[in-house]
């Protein structure tokens, strides 16, 4: 059974289908455990079962099991994560209250930003945040809150420059995925 914190197990997720342990990119704490094996890809937990209890943190939210400390992930709501590879993607059995997660590879020196260019009615930008692990490269993380039932709520970003003077000499990259919102 899944280590879950308080919050979540009154949320009552569903614990017949995994997701993809993410411990290594968002664990800044070495090595994972032994018994290490990560799930396949579904939009339900983050963490596995022996990473959760090995980091004493939440399965399904990253946050502290205990309720004290500091939460990884600056959400307390279920998530649904999608990366660069996931242009294009449908997303099935979102519910209102709940976020899409865009995890998004940046390079800091190259004058460009992630950044939406449409959201539908429902889906409002909550929380952004730059996650460097000391390097050039990192990780954008964009959480979209779902707020109205929609069966195809569109996230729709642009790879725009960060100055108005700077203007690229290709045209920007852009990346789209829908979402099924249910109520």
């Amino acid at each position: 059974m899944a280590n879950l914190c308080n919050s979540c197990q009154e949320r009552k997720p569903d614990t017949s289908v995994r997701g993809t342990c993410q411990s290594p990119s968002l664990l800044r704490t070495a090595p994972t455990p032994d018994n290490h094996k990560p799930w396949t890809d579904s939009p339900n937990f983050i963490l596995c079962d022996p990473c959760a209890e090995y980091f004493s943190r939440c399965a399904w939210c990253m946050g502290p099991i205990n309720g004290y400390g500091v939460r990884i992930v600056p959400s307390d709501k279920q998530f649904c994560t999608q990366f660069d590879k996931d242009n294009g993607n449908h997303i099935e059995g979102m519910y209102v209250g709940e976020q899409i997660l865009v995890k998004m590879v940046v390079d800091a020196f190259s004058g460009s930003l992630w950044r939406p260019r449409y959201l539908s009615y429902g889906v409002r930008l909550a929380h952004v945040r730059t996650v460097f692990n000391g390097g050039r490269y990192g990780w954008l993380e964009l959480y979209f809150d779902l707020n109205e039932a929609d069966p195809k709520a569109e996230i729709r970003l642009i790879d725009a420059p960060v100055y108005r003077w700077y203007q690229p000499a290709t045209t920007p990259n852009e990346w789209a995925i829908t979402v099924e919102v249910k109520h």
